[in-house]
């Protein structure tokens, strides 16, 4: 493939409005199919899919697919390739629990990171994804809700009053950016870095690093919320989830609470 037909893929992707890490995994895939076959056909796309198998993850697998799938589609080729089946969870694991939370934000307070503790805080206490956090402004916080574009959508999240009142000096303070979350020296914060982040943390504070991953936090919010309010609908809407059967997740005992019913209840 040469940079004249990927350029014009990623413009076709562009008009149709995909995110820039779409369109950069999208091409990616693309790039790596023709890299070792010639030709787009079932064939090759099959064999392209067993070797990528036995190398990667099928989350990943699928991922490359996608890409792959959405060329043809572009190039008005009919190609009808299974996926890889992925167990679906049926529970959560690796989920920060509300005590490590407190703890963390205390162990972040004492050590002067001010502004990683207002990062996890609001994660912690919105449930938003790390894309949508970091669009998130002081006048959203005053607002108490923001509605961003995501995914194809608006969605609208929510900033709980007890966390603007938490905010309010911190806000009064900002004065090199409006924006809420970012690193230290207010540069902006991938995923990846988020992440890295939380490692260090980990190591310093001695919490699991299992536990210490972005969407912990957002599990965090989901679990407790649930707790809280018993309100499963609002919870899907508050989470951004087209339904609830993707939030009734959050009703099952993870596998090591089912574990412990198990060896309590078989008694017999």
């Amino acid at each position: 493939m040469n940079q004249k037909e990927l350029e014009a893929f990623r413009n076709y992707l562009t008009e149709e409005e995909l995110s820039r890490n779409t369109i950069e995994s999208y091409s990616f895939s693309v790039r790596k199919f023709f890299e070792s076959y010639p030709e787009l056909n079932k064939l090759n796309v099959i064999a392209w899919k067993e070797s990528l198998m036995q190398q990667f993850s099928p989350k990943t697998v699928n991922l490359r697919l996608r890409g792959l799938l959405c060329y043809a589609e572009y190039k008005e080729i009919f190609l009808k390739i299974k996926y890889v089946k992925i167990h679906k969870a049926i529970h959560t694991e690796n989920v920060i629990t509300r005590e490590q939370f407190h703890y963390l934000l205390r162990c972040l307070k004492a050590d002067g990171q001010e502004q990683w503790c207002i990062n996890l805080m609001i994660v912690g206490r919105t449930g938003a994804r790390i894309s949508e956090l970091l669009r998130l402004t002081k006048a959203d916080a005053v607002r108490g809700y923001a509605d961003l574009y995501t995914k194809g959508k608006v969605r609208r999240i929510y900033i709980p009053s007890g966390l603007t009142a938490d905010l309010t000096e911190y806000m009064q303070n900002m004065k090199d950016t409006d924006t809420l979350v970012h690193g230290t020296r207010a540069e902006t914060i991938t995923d990846r870095g988020f992440d890295e982040a939380l490692k260090r943390f980990a190591d310093k504070y001695g919490i699991p690093k299992k536990v210490m991953h972005a969407h912990s936090f957002r599990h965090l919010f989901a679990i407790e919320f649930l707790k809280s309010t018993g309100n499963i609908t609002l919870l899907a809407d508050v989470l951004g989830h087209s339904g609830v059967n993707t939030t009734m997740i959050y009703t099952r005992l993870s596998g090591e609470e089912q574990k412990r019913e198990i060896d309590r209840a078989v008694n017999w």
